[in-house]
Parts: C-alpha cells; structure tokens; sequence
C-alpha cells in the first residue's frame, strides 16, 4: 500500500508540473507521463492541453415571459440568471453555455425534465423548462424557485447556532438528498454554497447543474477544472469522484454532506488542501486521513463526531450507504439515543449470516432473490447443538455442583407447568436462569460455570441476546485471572457478532486483547483465547469490507503451529467465504473441496462437520452455476441430516427446502411445485405455522406455484404470507419486501398493470429506506417497474428508472446474465417508443 500511495505523490507532483507548465513545453511532459503513469494516464484528461477557457456569456438572454436582470452565477455547465416573471415573481434562471456540444446540450435537456419532477420541501423547486433562440440556436433554459437567504455555514456561524441546533438545520438537506437519490437523481456538487438558509431559517439544496445518472467523473473533472470551478468544489468530492476510479453512485453525495456537516461544525474542512496546487490538493483527498474533528473541536460529542467521520469514509463501502442512514444516526444523537454508524445495513447483516450460518444463499442465488433467506441454517443449527452440549458436557463434569444443578435442572422440568404438551429447552433455560444468582450467591466460580453453559445453550438456539446477558453476569462474578474468565469473553464474541452489535464487538475485541496479555495464564492458553480473538476479529473485518485486513489476520492464523484440526478448518473455511464473497467462486470451491475430503476421513461422512462443509461446497456449486452436481450434494445433505435427526427435525426439513429451491434455479419447476406442496404441512405441524422459516418457505412455494402457472393462488399465498409476517416477530425480514414483488410480477403476467404500478410505489422506496440504493433487491424491483411502467406508457419515467436500474444490473449480474437481457430490450423498446 504505501509503495501505491508513493507513486501515486509522484504522478501528482508530475501533473502540477504540466499544468504549470508553458504550452511549449506540454507535449514532451505529457508523453513522459504517460511512460512513467501507464495506469493514471486517464488523469490527463482534466488538464487537456486543447481546452480554451472561452469567456462566460456577458449579453443576458432574451427569454420570452421573464424579465432577465443579472447573472448570479456560472459554472462548468452553464449560467444562472435573476429574473421576474410576469407575475413579478422572482426566480432563477439556469441555461447551458454556448460552447457545450450537442451531446452536452441534450443532457441537459434530460436532467432539466428530471430534476423538474423533484418536488420536496427542501429542494429549490424548478417552475419552469423550455427553449428560447440565440444566435448559435436554439438553446434549453431551466427556470427554478429564486431563494434569497445565506448559505448555511455563513447563516450558523452568524447565528452563532450550537452544535445541536447545527444538526437539526442539516438534517431536511439529508432528508432531500435521500428523495433525490429515490428519483435516481446524484447531486454530485453539494457545498454550503449549494445549500441556502431562508428568511424563516429553513435550509434548502440548490443546483443539481453537474447532477446527472452518467458515472463519467473525469469527464464533469475536465469541465471543472477548464473553469476554475474546481478551486471551490473540490474539497467535497468524494475520492471516487475526484478520481473516477469507479462508477460513481449516491454514495457521492453522502461523503460530500459529511463534509459540509463536517465544516458546520468544526468551521474548518477536514483537509486542508492548498487549490493552487491542484493534484497535490487531490493526493491529500486520497491518500491523507481527514483531520480528526476532535482535534479542532475537542469539546465535541464523541458519538457525533464518530458519525460524521463515518460519512467521510474514503472507501464507499464503508461509509453511510443511504442518506437516510446518515439522517437516522444524527436523530437518534439528537434524542441521546445509541448510534449505529459502526453497524451494517440489513444486507451485511445477512453476510454475517452467510459466514455465521455457513449455507446462507447469496451472490448469483438472486436470480430468485431473497426466497432462500433464512432457509439455510440447517447443518450450522445441528452442528452448534452437537458443539453446545460438548462444551457443556465437559465443564459439567468439572464441578459436581454444576452437575447437579444440571440434573436437577431438567430432571426437575414439569410439562404439566406449561401451556402445551411439550416442554421445550427454551422454556427450561429461561426459567432456570432466575434462580441461579439466588441458589449460588456464595459460589462465584460455579455461578459463572452455569452462566457458561446457559450462554451456550441460548446461543445454540440463536437466542443471542439472552446469551450475551448470560455471559456478561458470567463475566461480573469473575475477576481475569483465571481460564474461565476468558472462556466466557472469548464465547460473548461470538455471540456478539452473530447478534451483529459490531459496536460492542469491536470495543470488547480491544479490551480483552489488552487484558489477555497481563493475564496469569499459561503461554498455551493464552495462545488458545488470542486465537479466539483472532478468529472472530477476522470475520468483524470481513463483514466491514475489510477484505485486506480479514486477510492478514487469518494468514497470521494460519501460521499457528498449535492450532488443533478443527481450529484449522475454521479459519480456512473463513477464507473460504471470503473468496467466494469476492466472487471467486473456484478459489473459494478449491477450498471446501480440500476441507471437506478432510472432514470425511476425520470424523466421517454423516457427522455435522462434513454435512457442514457438504453444504457449502454445493452452494458454491450452485453459483457456478454447475447444477447437477449441486443438487446430488443436496440429496447426500437431506440423507445425511434424515440418518442423524430423523425426518422431521428441523435440520432435515430445512436441507430439504434448499434441496427444493436449487431445483428451481436448475429450472425444475414442477419438482420445485411439488416438493414445496408437501413441506408446508410438515414445516407448519413440526415447526409451527409462525416460525420465520416456516413464512419464508410459504414465499418460496409462491414462486413454485408462480413458475408452473398458478398465478391465482400463488398471489392469494403471497397475500396470506404478508399478513403472517406482519404479524410475526421478524417484521423486517427481506420477505416483507420481497414479497410485494413477486406479486407485482404476477401482475404483470396478467397484464395488470395498475396492480404491480401501485404495489411498487409503495414498495419500493421501503427497499431503498431499509437497503440501499445498490443493493440488488432494490435495483431489480426497479428494473421491473420500468416495465410496467413502459406498458402503461409513462415513458419518461420508465427511462428515469432504466438510467438507474441497467447499469447497476450490469455490475452486480454481469453483461451476460438473463435479467441484464430483459433490462437491455427494455432500453431498445423504449428507444423504439420515442423515434
């Protein structure tokens, strides 16, 4: 890495150099930079040496119905004008500079028919869009809501506002951007100059002049810096688009609202960047960390600063993903509430799972998207029973009280005290946990053994609150000065982390890594608990997008000379899922083929571990797209989980349901039908009907039911299903998203057309609210809106959403992938609906 940053300091102080440089002397520096900079020559682009700065437009236009008084501001794009309409009225005028191409003029045509259906409170609203003649032609003009007032950091510091008060003006601008970002509409330029505080101190966003749905950074970076623009904007810019190293996304507009609140706070930017030298400013963008605002405001709330820091993350991946994310930390700072900036979206969430739960169906499985969720724990749930009840067996049997408290706990158990016929370990364990603290009030070390094997057994049934709690009262009996200590502290990470409470995870990561290395422990097992620590460290950075890091610590793993077999396993498994998250699916099938021929001859072919690994091997198969194979390792996982826990166990019905739905990714549908048709009676009879796996097998039948034609009843499913999970405990599963759209695309079959329109503008912006705007859910249900709305003939809005839908299908399908298709005749279509 520092090597990458060294050369790139070099090719900026090589770029300072040309653009200093007398036009004579352009041609042979730009050819050695091209020879020393083969990978940055794109870079040249924002100093082309052809570019002439041609003069702003000095004679006002002459716009039929408004009164043209004074140009109020220019910029790469075009001129904005104060002018009266004939009502009086004042209002700002925007038209293109004379000099744009034609290619130019029509995008701002386009942008200026999108950003005329932006309708919200805190956006200057545009009143106006038509043409007007010039002498070059005719040109487009953009008539928008004149706002007198300040620009917001000269309004607070004025106003001499705290920092409260601060956020709470901020907050409506973060609430437009996330309605903009709705309506596929990127900003690109937000700046307090952008951002006006009225006469009734309301705060509105202006000028989406450089806005636009077109990723091509370097191209808006020539145009700026042809102006002198770029002197005042680029402090804003993200490194992405400074850069143009990637497509550019809403993600933009959200590092750059970090820094305007960045700035509202601490009254200083968070690189101090030197705009006379150009590419040295962009190296301190990219490579330099920001200045810590505690630094400049040391009085700062640390959980404001943590999220504003959060929003100014270099790589995008790891800041805010939605505006609305942002916005929901700073309400909830407002309100003393905790904040959630070191917390994922529901969608990392479900990566976690992947990792935690070993046979999550993600990546390529969206071609059913969002059927599998929560379908897929059946080896991970009977492989951490098995571990659970070995971990309690073997401290049970190192203190006889503990035995005896076990015995007495289930033996003791009566059927006849509950409202069914059957007990369950749920109910035993909850009701045991309140008398431990009263029976052993004077034995510490046995109350932390049986706090141990509570947390265990609540983390074996996915009960992770009631487990950290376990843990942690564990914990308060104990000092860290024996075993037992760490053993409770290395299990509460794990807890944590299949809990997602990233927060808490990463500040107990870092407290008992510290208090490992003072404590009075042997070197092999302090080496055992630092391996733990190790280990769930490298899947806390993984899930962060810290690929790198998750990387390092897992080859640090590796080179443990002590690790036992199944430590071992564990930690190639992990890179493992790494790989295959990255989309390197044979890298990632090299690896559980090796794990699970291991598994086979350590412990044989139907033992936890190897189903275990079995399932995921087939799982990378299936996004290989290698089916056959897939599902013959399906069938193995359902006779091997039928031989360990009988046919109606859990563990075996879920095998069996992921055995249904890779029949439909092969196509089988009637398989599928089937199949599907004769596990939702046993899942409701042995499972109970409002068990979440039991709700997301009803979503899975509707789409066998969907697939062979049965449109009816799979929608009056569908229907039924949505009612169960709004009534049950997991109200924001993805099911209740998905589930709408899976309707609305039986709609469409039926060509009604009305039905799925509305079913997606109620839908839809809960996808973007609760995910994010790429994520792929949300970029599908777009796509297919667009559909319906070209069969209803609204196309202007069915292109808006096709700008944002095809390119984000592309990135996460592939060119070759058959929604990429149906999007791309859709494009065609509409091209054909406007010649």
């Amino acid at each position: 890495m520092p090597d990458n940053n060294q050369n790139n300091q070099q090719a900026f102080a090589q770029l300072n150099t040309i653009a200093a440089a007398a036009d004579h002397e352009k041609a042979a520096l730009v050819a050695a930079f091209k020879n020393q900079f083969p990978d940055h020559t794109h870079w040249l682009e924002m100093i082309d040496q052809q570019a002439a700065e041609t003069p702003h437009q000095q004679i006002l236009p002459d716009i039929p119905g408004y009164q043209i008084s004074r140009m109020i501001g220019s910029g790469a794009n075009g001129s904005v004008w104060h002018a009266h309409n004939k009502q009086g009225q004042a209002v700002a005028i925007k038209t293109p500079n004379i000099w744009l191409t034609n290619e130019q003029i029509t995008r701002f045509k386009h942008e200026a028919r999108l950003l005329a259906r932006l309708d919200h409170p805190h956006i200057a609203k545009v009143i106006d869009v038509g043409e007007y003649n010039t002498a070059q032609g005719c040109l487009p003009y953009l008539v928008l809501e004149y706002i007198a007032g300040q620009t917001i950091d000269v309004y607070v510091t004025e106003q001499a506002l705290p920092a409260g008060q601060r956020v709470e003006l901020f907050l409506p601008i973060l609430q437009a951007i996330q309605y903009a970002h709705q309506k596929s509409v990127i900003h690109r330029d937000i700046k307090p100059e952008n951002i006006i505080v009225d006469a009734h101190g309301v705060a509105k966003l202006l000028d989406f002049g450089i806005a636009t749905l077109d990723a091509d950074a370097t191209r808006a970076m020539t145009q700026l810096t042809q102006t002198g623009e770029i002197v005042g904007t680029l402090a804003y810019m993200s490194p992405e688009q400074i850069t143009a190293g990637g497509d550019l996304d809403s993600r933009s507009d959200i590092y750059a609202a970090g820094v305007v609140l960045y700035e509202l706070i601490c009254g200083q930017l968070p690189y101090q960047v030197d705009a006379s030298r150009f590419f040295s400013a962009i190296n301190v963008i990219l490579n330099e960390p920001p200045k810590k605002i505690t630094r400049c405001l040391p009085g700062i709330d640390p959980s404001l600063a943590a999220v504003i820091h959060h929003a100014i993350e270099k790589k995008p991946d790891q800041r805010f993903q939605t505006a609305l994310g942002f916005a929901t930390d700073l309400q909830a700072w407002l309100k003393g509430e905790p904040i959630r900036s070191q917390q994922l979206s529901q969608w990392y969430w479900l990566k976690l799972a992947a990792r935690k739960h070993k046979a999550l169906m993600t990546g390529a499985a969206l071609a059913f998207i969002g059927l599998v969720t929560g379908l897929v724990f059946a080896v991970s749930f009977a492989l951490k029973e098995q571990q659970a009840r070995a971990l309690a067996d073997q401290k049970a049997e190192s203190n006889r009280q503990v035995v005896r408290f076990i015995n007495d706990l289930f033996v003791n158990a009566d059927p006849t005290h509950n409202l069914g016929e059957r007990i369950t370990v749920k109910q035993v364990i909850e009701g045991a946990q309140y008398s431990v603290a009263q029976d052993l009030a004077e034995e510490a070390d046995v109350e932390a053994q049986i706090r141990l094997v509570l947390g265990n057994v609540f983390d074996a049934i996915e009960l992770y609150p009631s487990a950290i709690s376990q843990y942690n009262k564990g914990l308060e009996r104990l000092t860290d000065t024996n075993d037992l200590y760490f053993e409770l502290a290395t299990r509460q990470l794990s807890s944590l982390t299949s809990n997602s409470e990233f927060s808490a995870l990463q500040e107990a990561i870092d407290q008992l890594s510290v208090e490992l290395q003072s404590a009075p422990l042997n070197s092999v097992e302090k080496q055992r608990f630092n391996n733990r620590i190790l280990f769930e460290k490298a899947t806390y950075l993984s899930i962060n997008s810290q690929t790198d890091e998750a990387l390092a610590v897992l080859q640090q793993l590796q080179k443990q000379a002590d690790l036992s077999f199944q430590e071992r396993m564990d930690v190639d498994k992990n890179l493992g899922y790494i790989h295959r998250d990255l989309g390197e699916l044979e890298q990632a099938l090299s690896i559980f083929e090796r794990l699970l021929n291991q598994a086979e001859k350590q412990y044989g072919s139907n033992h936890p571990i190897t189903l275990d690994l079995l399932q995921e091997q087939a799982l990378t198969l299936r996004q290989l797209n290698r089916l056959d194979e897939a599902l013959a390792m399906y069938q193995q996982l359902v006779e091997g989980m039928t031989t360990n826990y009988g046919p109606h166990s859990l563990s075996t019905l879920l095998a069996r349901i992921n055995q249904a739905t890779a029949h439909m990714y092969a196509g089988a549908f009637d398989k599928a039908d089937e199949m599907t048709a004769e596990l939702l009676p046993l899942m409701i009879e042995h499972v109970g009907p409002m068990h979440q796996y039991t709700l997301t097998l009803r979503n899975i039948r509707g789409g066998a039911l969907d697939n062979v034609g049965k449109w009816d009843e799979a929608l009056a499913l569908y229907a039924e299903t949505q009612d169960l999970f709004l009534n049950s405990d997991s109200k924001d599963n993805m099911n209740t998203i998905n589930i709408p759209h899976n309707m609305a695309v039986i709609y469409h079959k039926q060509e009604k057309y009305q039905q799925a329109d509305e079913v997606y503008r109620q839908h839809r912006p809960r996808c973007e609210q609760q995910l994010t705007l790429k994520h792929p859910l949300c970029v599908i249900m777009a796509d297919a809106h667009a559909a319906i709305k070209i069969a209803l003939k609204e196309y202007d809005q069915a292109a808006e959403l096709l700008a944002y839908s095809n390119p984000a299908l592309i990135e996460t399908f592939g060119e070759n992938h058959p929604r990429v298709a149906a999007s791309n005749k859709r494009l065609a279509l509409l091209k054909d609906q406007h010649q």
